[in-house]
C-alpha cells in the first residue's frame, strides 16, 4: 500500500514539474507603477541606440491609477540603457529618452507633477 501511494505521488510529482514552465528572469525587469491619474494603455520601450519604438510591452493590457505591472526582458537582452514612452487613456504621449539604465533600477513609477508627469525610479 505505501509503495502504491509513494509511486502515485512520485508520478504526480513528476508530472505536475514536467508542465511548470520556469521563465529566466533577466537583469533588465521592472515593476511599472502607475501613480498619474491617468490610465496607461501603452508602453514603449527601446535601447537608446534605436532610432524608433519597440512594440508596446503591454499587449492588450492597461495599467490602471493606482496598479502596477512588471515589464520583462529577454534573458538574451544585452542593451543597458533605455527610453520610454507612456501612452495614457487621455491620448497623450509621454516621452522620457534619458537612457535609463535598466540594469539599476527595479521600480518606476509614472507620477503626475503639476501639468507635467515625470517617472521616479529606484535602484536595485
Amino acid at each position: 500500500m505505501k509503495k502504491t501511494l509513494f509511486a502515485a505521488l512520485s508520478v504526480w510529482l513528476l508530472t505536475l514539474v514536467s508542465q511548470t514552465t520556469v521563465k529566466a528572469e533577466s537583469g533588465l525587469d521592472f515593476v511599472l507603477q502607475n501613480d498619474s491619474g491617468l490610465t496607461i494603455e501603452r508602453v514603449y520601450i527601446s535601447s537608446t541606440q534605436s532610432g524608433s519604438w519597440e512594440e508596446d510591452v503591454l499587449g492588450r493590457q492597461t495599467v490602471a491609477d493606482g496598479d502596477r505591472t512588471t515589464v520583462r526582458f529577454s534573458s538574451a537582452e544585452r542593451n543597458r540603457f533605455w527610453d520610454i514612452k507612456i501612452v495614457t487613456n487621455d491620448g497623450e504621449e509621454h516621452i522620457f529618452q534619458d537612457g535609463y539604465d535598466l540594469a539599476r533600477i527595479y521600480r518606476i513609477t509614472f507620477e503626475a507633477d503639476g501639468d507635467t508627469y515625470k517617472l521616479h525610479y529606484w535602484f536595485r
